[in-house]
């Protein structure tokens, strides 16, 4: 919502398109439609969605297969500005070089516990913390 709400100002900001991705639960799209106003909310489900032009930004939230990934690419191509929110993984097939990973948030796991967090807000360094203390543990570029 957060996000949303910084790019969508309520008279002059571009119109924001909120893609989920094809495996989002019935369960997080209703949570999203109750979270998130001033956006557009689609799925992925339904392929590449109808968005073009610089006065639409597309948001597209944590894509999960090659099919999500050639959506936001497709969107991207045309010439709408595109945010990957919590990719699951950047290659060449799926996102092009020049892309940037905008916002991650992935648990670190040790003996099946979460023992921290890799998190990236751009343009911030990635960074790792702590899960008990919210340390900073290292920054990364």
């Amino acid at each position: 919502a957060k996000l949303v709400n910084g790019i969508a100002t309520p008279f002059f900001g571009p119109s924001v398109s909120l893609v989920m991705s094809s495996s989002a639960s019935n369960a997080f799209v209703n949570k999203l439609k109750k979270k998130v106003k001033g956006a557009t909310l689609l799925s992925a489900k339904d392929g590449v969605p109808e968005i073009s032009g610089k006065d639409n930004v597309c948001v597209f939230l944590t894509p999960s297969s090659q099919r999500d990934y050639q959506a936001a690419r497709t969107l991207a191509e045309s010439g709408c500005p595109t945010v990957i929110v919590n990719g699951s993984f950047k290659d060449q097939k799926s996102v092009p070089g020049g892309a940037t990973m905008a916002y991650f948030v992935k648990p670190l796991t040790y003996n099946s516990q979460v023992a921290g967090f890799l998190i990236r807000s751009y343009p911030s360094a990635w960074t790792v913390l702590d899960a008990q203390s919210k340390a900073v543990l290292g920054s990364f570029t």
